[in-house]
This record gives C-alpha cells, structure tokens and sequence, in this order.
C-alpha cells in the first residue's frame, strides 16, 4: 500500500499487513496509523460487505459438509458422502444452481424451526414465527456465503 505522511507529506510504500498498525515514515522519521488519510463510504461498506460474505461462505460450506455426511451415513456409503460433497461444492459455484441451493436450504431451517415450534412449544403462531425468523435469517445467510463464492469465481 502507498500512503502519503501526514507531517512531511511524502508518500511511502508498505507492506499491507501494516494497515492500521504504527508506520514510521522513511523521510522525516514521524510515527503515523498505515490508514489511507480519507476512504469513501462506498469503499467502506464495500470492505465491510466482503468480510461479512466471507465469514457466512464459512457456514455454508460446513452446511455442506453436514449435508455430505448425512448423506453419507444414510446411504451407508463413502461414494455417496464423496459424490454429495463434489455436487454441492461445484453447485455453490454456478449462479442457478446456488440461487437453488439458498432457497432450499432457507425453506430446510424454516422447516426445522416450524418443527421446534410444533413439538417442543406445542403453539401453531410460535411454529409459523419461528418458521419465518429461521428462513429469513437462513435466506440472508446463505445470499451473502454464496455472493463470496460468486465474488472470488469472478476473480
């Protein structure tokens, strides 16, 4: 990353794991924040976006490897364990497929919470609020995992 010093105004070159840490400048030997001096707001909210997405791709690739070894133990085979795991992590990758992947397994965790509601509560309005509160959290999970995937395929 190049930054300008704030006191002497010469512009320095670093190495990006300095960002946000003491930087101390090659000219006039003052100690600055390695923070470039303005960031606009979109590029902002475009970091914080990425971190975001890039932390849920986490939880869906765990819920794809739950996935796989449900499978694989139903099916009591390592083939189908294996084969389930490829199909949906190639699956994650292309924009039709994902868009499916998300609204099945928004509606899956609905699902479950309707079922948590129904059984555990005993209440039909604490199953249809919990069905909802779990698929809509599920449903902005899943969309922003997926949109990690589609950003580094893009790459």
């Amino acid at each position: 990353m190049k930054l300008n010093c704030p006191y002497c105004g010469v512009e320095n070159t670093f190495d990006d794991s300095l960002y946000g840490q003491n930087i101390i400048c090659g000219a006039c030997s003052k100690v600055f924040v390695g923070k470039p001096a303005s960031m606009s707001s979109s590029v902002r909210r475009g970091i914080t976006d990425a971190k975001l997405n890039e932390e849920m791709a986490g939880f869906v690739w765990c819920e794809i490897l739950l996935l796989s070894i449900a499978a694989g133990f139903a099916a009591s085979s390592w083939w189908c364990f294996g084969a389930v795991l490829l199909l949906l992590a190639v699956g994650v990758c292309i924009p039709k497929l994902s868009a499916f992947f998300c609204i099945l397994a928004s509606v899956s965790w609905g699902y479950l919470g309707f079922w948590v509601g129904k059984y555990f509560i005993e209440n039909t309005g604490t199953s249809v609020i919990l069905f909802t509160i779990c698929a809509m959290a599920s449903y902005g999970i899943h969309k922003a995992g997926l949109q990690h995937y589609q950003d580094i395929g893009k790459s």
